[in-house]
């Protein structure tokens, strides 16, 4: 007889990326069938010369190693499989998923990300979520994690879902949740569930009958047989309950509800609950005689009521309300108790019922808490009466907003017809027809002579909006005129694709767009009609020039911008609005005139026009059209109209007028012409806005051509001290007329020619190559950046444009690597210019143009090809050389620069035209005169004032303000009388208040009565470093903390300064000196080593304080007990006296120079010293 073999399959574990928790699995498996010592050890070697039981261990060993491969080979993905041994495989899988930490820590915060959002779905069960919920656990847990049994419990009772929630607030109300184990909470979990799954079972299958438990006599009321006997009759039957069977014991005598084995019998223990309340939906069937036991639902009932008194039990006969019912009447509540009722074989409670006892039937209230689930839907069924609905019927109401709207330009227009209009127009139209666009709003208008030219003006208007957009017309929602259900109309749409939304009949609600934007546009029309009391016959002119302003206004429908903006993609100028109908008196040129004549007339204004950026007026006395931009308006007066002719003759226009226009709209009489250079025609071309249509849209209007004068090229004066926007002008000027993007641009003769040039430039120095993107390369963008510059004088010198890349989007390590550039500092530089000063030296310097495209990188860069300069699609630039705005382009062009100055020597040529005397240098003015350099940039605080925080301080805008500082920073290169002001000052930009405001509007007088003073570096002098150190004690009223404070001069003129809050809290004067003089003491070492290289070398470098306690403190180990605390890097000073780099002088206070750098001085200190410092006025120093 053959053996019989049974196989047993084994269960593998399969690796599901958590490695410690499947190592545990599988090293429990292998150590089941004494295999882990292959993972351990590795497999058994015989040796040389084995012996025959060593033979077969190896043997075994092998075989043993094969099947331990083969569990590894079932567990693991094969795309992370390793060949050898079992060993060699478990040490692999080990290194990948366990031998860093890194992989250990992300493998970790996935999972705590998992657990954390974690919830239980409405469909899942107790078991399934706890299982989930304890895997997720226990593989934190073998990463390291502590979580206890109380966090896993806490975490699971708040993701529990919501029939669950009172099962969880009892549990937390009566359980201690710290101590409770996961067993127990699942334990109680499964027993609700249980509850809940076998209500839900029997709430599908009971019956909508309440049989009435209660108390009393339980036969009912009326016509009918009663329990005891038969026969007919009214009224109630005998009380006897001597033949009364109980339902529940089946025994005589008794009602079920008083029978005495409610008590004793479990089931009803369970099911029983005096505060429970289930509420169900009642049905009048035929097996209940009477109506007394039926119960209704009432939703507007606020409690349960009932008007049998004997069905209640625990009744509370001192409870009184007043119930009012439907019918505006009341009743008197005389008591509450509780009801049972029998449902489905089961007793239930409901609590806190009114007893009414005139109330005739019984109700539910269903508004009560939600005591109820599982109640079926009640269907009404609805029945129409055609006599109600023809006597009474309406029209439905509209929606107040819309339920979709317009994602793309053009996806959606409206567009209807106004009129007939009287009087006629001028030009013969009795309508206009306006059309909208749902997305941006933006509405075009066109005049009509009659309804029929709707068609043609459509087909213009869909021709301008296509080609401004790049988009089609898709879609119109329009009337059901005539006029737009035309054959020709129809066929027009059919064949571009244009879908129609018509309205329903007498239905012009369904087009309320276009219905409110016409009742607008007329009231606008009347009232521009009206306030200057222009003739009706003008509407055309005042209807498109109210669409031109509407165009320009916000809308509700369009967040954050006008529906110009929406459209167009660029702000609108609004500065040309002028009153329609007001007077405007027009140029008249010189061809059209003589030598004596009137050089203007007086006409009105109509608007602006169409074809021209000039105004449109209208010659009352010639009847004609005027298109001039040489127009100065009265927008106070308006034309007499009933006046005759000869009353209003055109006045004439003096020599003097300084009134204008608008933006950029003057009239300037022959002399100002003959002293300003003409405007070329392509420069007004320049600042053309999108024409949205010929009739509405009407382009901006030119931009005088000004020259500023040489005073303003850094600040602005004469401001009112109140006007913010004019303080921040004081310091930063933006020229607006600068375009933002290629597209305004491209638009522009000049700036055309400036990226022309630009290209030029870079295809000369070749520093990139036309290519393909290579795969799993990453392109960076281009942009253009346009930037007029202006000489010293604040002529414009030329128009700059730049391609640079977005550097913003490259990756360390992929695109770019060092970043890092060495800049100069302005100590340097003025350093530099003290040396040439005294030596009779002119500065030159040199601008290397596009210096940052010479730089050669390492990296493999991929840019666009700029907009406008396209040369194949789907091709990019590989970059040999730096781009402006890359990450690395500085360094690229410093590592080039400085090897080649490494490599050759300079000298100045003479036909070196780069090289040029130095007069503007980093927004700094270089004068060179015959007796020095001086320095300028075209102030102080108030004496004693300290400023604070100012918690309670009203805010001002924290961005305006934080330029205005900044620009105030800027000028700290040239006017180191204004450096603690604004260090003071800057301290602030985080909550800057009312308070810090009027500390910087201080600062802006000051400035405006200083614009010429500068910094002279003297000829001749004696090069000898000098410096002041000085600190205010405690000077900081928040955090009582020192400002640090010195100055240091060369020869006569300062080089290098500096007012800074000490890092520390200091507990003297002698300590808060000392600090300052331990970092002046710093500055000094940099500034010797930058004058050793300049060959001025420096004897002991002399350093003034006003604190002889500090000076002990340098020099000796002095005063341990007031000085043991401070820290040792401070008394690195103490080394530099021994070693003679600097030797410490006290002088006095009246004396110290760097007094101006922590504190407000009085005006006669504060101007002493600004003389000491060298700062003196350019017109002295002529």
């Amino acid at each position: 007889m053959a053996d019989t073999v049974t196989y047993h399959s084994t269960s593998i574990p399969k690796f599901d990326g958590f490695y410690d928790h499947w190592a545990e699995l599988m090293e429990s498996l292998l150590r089941s069938k004494d295999y882990w010592s292959l993972i351990e050890t590795g497999i058994v070697l015989a040796p040389a010369n084995p012996t025959p039981e060593q033979t077969q261990a190896a043997t075994t060993s092998r075989l043993n190693n094969l099947k331990v491969k083969n569990y590894l080979f079932q567990a693991i993905d094969r795309s992370i499989l390793e060949r050898g041994t079992s060993k060699q495989i478990w040490e692999s899988m080990r290194q990948k998923f366990q031998g860093s930490n890194k992989v250990k820590r992300a493998q970790l915060q996935s999972l705590r990300r998992e657990f954390e959002v974690l919830w239980m779905k409405d469909d899942e069960s107790v078991n399934d979520f706890f299982s989930i919920t304890l895997v997720i656990a226990n593989k934190m847990t073998t990463h390291g994690e502590s979580l206890t049994q109380s966090q896993i419990v806490e975490k699971i009772l708040r993701s529990m879902t919501a029939k669950f929630e009172y099962v969880v607030c009892s549990i937390e109300q009566s359980s201690d949740t710290t101590t409770m184990s996961i067993d127990e909470l699942q334990s109680s979990l499964l027993v609700q569930e249980g509850r809940m799954n076998h209500h839900k079972a029997k709430q599908e299958e009971q019956a909508l009958t309440i049989t009435n438990l209660g108390r009393g006599n339980g036969n009912p009321r009326g016509r009918g047989r009663g329990s005891s006997s038969r026969g007919r009759g009214r009224g109630r039957t005998s009380n006897s309950k001597e033949y009364v069977e109980c339902y529940k014991c089946h025994k005589l005598g008794h009602y079920q509800s008083e029978c005495p084995n409610w008590e004793e019998n479990a089931d009803f223990a369970a099911e029983f609950n005096e505060h429970e309340e289930i509420l169900l939906m009642t049905q009048q069937q035929s097996c209940i005689n009477t109506s007394d036991q039926v119960w209704f639902l009432d939703s507007g009932c606020s409690n349960h009521m009932i008007g049998t008194k004997e069905w209640l039990f625990d009744f509370d006969d001192k409870f009184r309300e007043t119930v009012k019912l439907g019918d505006n009447s009341t009743m008197q509540v005389m008591g509450k108790g509780n009801v049972k009722l029998y449902l489905a074989g089961k007793v239930s409670v409901i609590t806190d019922v009114y007893y009414l006892p005139e109330l005739k039937k019984n109700l539910l209230s269903i508004a009560k808490r939600e005591m109820v689930k599982g109640l079926p839907m009640v269907k009404d069924i609805q029945t129409v009466c055609s006599d109600c609905v023809v006597s009474t019927q309406h029209i439905d109401s509209f929606p107040k907003d819309t339920s979709w709207r317009a994602a793309t330009k053009l996806e959606l227009i409206h567009l209807d017809i106004c009129g007939p209009i009287n009087p006629t127009s001028n030009g013969g139209n009795r309508y206009f027809i306006a059309f909208t666009d749902d997305l941006t709003k933006k509405t075009w208008t066109y005049p009509l002579k009659d309804k029929e030219s709707a068609f043609e003006c459509f087909k213009m208007f869909k021709a301008l909006v296509e080609k401004e957009s790049n988009c089609a017309v898709k879609c119109l929602r329009i009337d059901r005129g005539e006029e737009f259900t035309s054959s020709n109309f129809d066929e027009f749409c059919s064949e571009h694709g244009i879908k129609r939304q018509l309205t329903a009949t007498y239905t012009p609600q369904q087009n309320g767009v276009s219905e409110r934007k016409n009742r607008t546009l007329l009231n606008m029309v009347r009232s521009m009609l009206a306030g200057k009391n222009v003739p009706k016959r003008f509407w055309p002119e005042a209807v498109v020039w109210a669409t031109y302003v509407i165009n320009r206004s916000p809308t509700l429908s369009v967040n954050d911008m006008t529906p110009e903006e929406a459209w167009s993609s660029t702000k609108p100028l609004v500065s040309h609005f002028k009153v329609f109908g007001c007077i405007g008196y027009v140029h008249i040129p010189d061809t059209q005139r003589k030598k004596l004549d009137p050089k203007g007339i007086k006409c009105v204004l109509l608007g602006v026009s169409e074809e021209s950026k000039a105004y449109k007026l209208y010659d009352p006395l010639q009847k004609k059209i005027i298109i001039s931009k040489d127009v100065v308006f009265d927008e106070s007066n308006g034309w007499n109209w009933d006046e005759k002719a000869k009353t209003q003759s055109p006045q004439v226009i003096e020599e003097t007028i300084s009134e204008h226009s608008g933006q950029g709209i003057t009239v300037e009489d022959d002399q100002q012409r003959e002293e300003h250079t003409p405007i070329d025609e392509n420069e007004y071309e320049e600042n053309y806005e999108d024409n949205g249509d010929v009739n509405t849209t009407i382009r901006q209007l030119p931009p005088r051509a000004r020259k500023p004068p040489g005073w303003v090229q850094d600040y602005v004066t004469n401001i009112e001290d109140n006007d913010i926007e004019a303080m921040q002008n004081l310091v930063v000027f933006r020229d607006d007329s600068d375009p933002h993007n290629y597209e305004e641009a491209s638009k522009m003769t000049v700036w055309r020619k400036a990226m022309d040039q630009e290209i030029e430039s870079i295809e000369r120095n070749n520093p990139w190559e036309l290519v393909f993107l290579p795969k799993e390369a990453k392109r960076i963008g281009v942009k253009w950046i346009f930037k007029t510059k202006y000489n010293e004088n604040g002529e414009v010198e030329k128009y700059k444009a730049r391609l640079v890349a977005k550097g913003y989007s490259q990756q360390y390590g992929i695109d770019f690597n060092e970043v890092f550039a060495p800049v100069a500092r302005w100590d340097s530089i003025r350093a530099i210019l003290v040396v040439a000063a005294s030596q009779g030296w002119y500065v030159y310097q040199f601008d290397v143009k596009s210096a940052f495209l010479h730089g050669e990188l390492q990296e493999n860069v991929y840019v666009d090809q700029p907009p406008g300069y396209f040369k194949k699609d789907g091709m990019v630039y590989k970059l040999r050389k730096a781009l402006y705005g890359l990450k690395q382009a500085p360094r690229a062009w410093y590592s080039k620069i400085e090897s080649y100055f490494l490599q050759e020597n300079f000298v100045k040529y003479s036909h070196e035209h780069l090289n040029c005397k130095m007069r503007f240098f980093l927004g700094v003015e270089v004068k060179q005169l015959d007796c020095g350099i001086f320095i300028n940039q075209q102030n102080p605080i108030v004496p004693g004032n300290k400023l604070t925080k100012d918690e309670s301080g009203k805010l001002v805008d924290a961005t305006s303000f934080r330029q205005m500082t900044g620009c105030l920073m800027y000028l700290l290169a040239s006017e180191p009388d204004l450096t603690f002001s604004v260090c003071l000052i800057a301290r602030y930009m985080e909550r800057p208040t009312e308070l810090h405001l009027a500390a910087a509007k201080r600062v802006l007088r000051y400035l405006k009565g200083s614009l010429d003073f500068g910094i002279l570096y003297k000829r001749n002098c004696e090069l000898r470093l000098e410096g002041w150190s000085d600190s205010d004690y405690a000077g900081d009223v928040d955090d009582r903390k020192s400002t640090s404070g010195y100055v240091f001069m060369l020869g006569s003129s300062p080089i290098s300064w500096s007012s800074k809050k000490q890092p520390i809290v200091t507990l003297s004067t002698t300590e808060a000196e000392y600090v300052s003089v331990a970092s002046c003491a710093c500055q000094a070492i940099w500034l010797r080593r930058i004058l050793d290289h300049l060959l001025q070398t420096q004897e002991c470098t002399t350093i003034h304080c006003d604190n002889s306690s500090s000076i002990k403190l340098s020099k000796n180990h002095v005063m341990h007990g007031r000085c043991k605390h401070i820290d040792v890097r401070y008394h690195f000073l103490r080394d530099l006296t021994k070693e003679g780099v600097v030797k410490l002088i006290y002088c006095s206070t009246q004396d110290q120079v760097a007094d101006i750098m922590t504190k407000a001085l009085k005006l006669d200190l504060f101007c002493d010293l600004r003389n000491r410092l060298g700062i003196c006025s350019f017109q002295d120093c002529i």
